[in-house]
């Protein structure tokens, strides 16, 4: 459901995406994104064209950052808030698609999927994810 380029058969100019790198994409949103967003946004880097996927993947890699370093530090909550963006840009994404129910679902999917650990008896923690607390 989730092409490399956000959907099947993304092109140019298509609701899911298209070929615009994430610079391009950004800077062609109204409004922009403020300047210190953006930066943050831009520093996510990569070359594929801007899609739900892609958005999604670099989402996942910001919420990853900000989970190496728990508690009260800024660049994690720089790092979720570059994270929160990419997700509700992919929602945006979304949202003019054909099945956004199916759409959503499968976003959410494989950003839960990203957050797991790498394998299944990891410490959380060390694998950049929320460590889940038992009774």
């Amino acid at each position: 459901m989730l092409g490399e380029g956000g959907g099947e058969g993304t092109t140019a100019g298509s609701p899911l995406g298209g070929r615009d790198s994430l610079e391009g994409w950004l800077r062609g949103r109204s409004p922009v994104p403020p300047e210190p967003l953006l930066r943050l946004l831009l520093e996510e880097g990569g070359d594929r064209p801007v899609g739900v996927s892609v958005l999604a993947d670099r989402a996942v890699a910001a919420f990853r950052r900000a989970l190496a370093a728990p508690g009260r530090v800024r660049s994690s909550a720089f790092h979720l808030l570059v994270g929160d963006a990419l997700l509700t840009y992919a929602c945006e994404l979304l949202a003019r698609s054909p099945d956004v129910e199916g759409g959503l679902k499968t976003l959410l999917a494989r950003v839960a999927e990203g957050l797991e650990p790498a394998s299944p008896g990891a410490d959380r923690r060390e694998e950049g994810t929320c460590a889940r607390r038992g009774p």
